[in-house]
C-alpha cells in the first residue's frame, strides 16, 4: 500500500519521538528502596512465595463453591432436560421406536421363516462374542503394565 509523503514524514517524525521517549521513561528503582522494602517482607528475601493459611483456606472454599456450583448447575440442566422431553413427549416417542425391532422380527419372521434360525444362531454368539471382546481388553490392559524390556536384557 503506497503512502503520502506527509504519512511519510510524520511516521518518521513519530518513530524518532518514540525511541527517544523509552529512553527517558524507564525509571529504575534506587538500589537502597529496594532492600527497604524487601527487608520489611523477611518471606520476600528468600524468594519463596507467601501463602497463609488464610490463602490455602480461600482456596479450599473457592473450589468447594465451584463444586457446588457446577453440581448444581447439571442436577438442573438435567432436570430442565427431563421436563422438555416430558413436555414433548419424548417418552411416548422412544417407546414407540424401541418397540420397532420387535415389529421387524415379526415382519421377518412372517416373510422368511427360515430366519428365524438364523437370529438364534446370532443370539447364541453374542455372550460367547462379549466375553471374547472382554478377555481381549483386559489381554490389552496386562500387556501395557508389564515393563518394556530392551533388546540386550532378552537376549541375556
Amino acid at each position: 500500500m503506497r503512502e503520502c509523503d506527509p504519512c511519510r514524514q510524520a511516521g518518521s517524525w513519530n518513530a524518532k519521538l518514540d525511541t527517544a521517549l523509552k529512553a527517558e521513561l524507564v525509571v529504575t528503582a534506587p538500589p537502597e528502596l529496594t532492600a527497604l522494602l524487601v527487608a520489611m517482607v523477611p518471606a520476600l528475601a528468600s524468594g519463596a512465595p507467601i501463602r497463609t493459611k488464610r490463602w490455602y483456606r480461600q482456596r479450599l472454599i473457592a473450589a468447594l463453591i465451584a463444586s457446588v456450583l457446577v453440581s448444581a448447575s447439571v442436577i438442573l440442566l438435567a432436570l430442565g432436560f427431563h421436563w422438555f422431553a416430558q413436555f414433548v413427549g419424548a417418552d411416548q416417542i422412544v417407546a414407540t421406536v424401541t418397540s420397532w425391532p420387535g415389529v421387524l422380527i415379526e415382519y421377518l419372521y412372517y416373510w422368511l421363516p427360515a430366519s428365524q434360525y438364523v437370529v438364534e444362531a446370532i443370539l447364541s454368539l453374542r455372550e460367547p462374542l462379549q466375553w471374547i471382546v472382554i478377555a481381549l481388553l483386559l489381554w490389552r490392559a496386562f500387556d501395557r503394565l508389564r515393563p518394556i524390556q530392551d533388546l540386550t536384557s532378552q537376549s541375556a
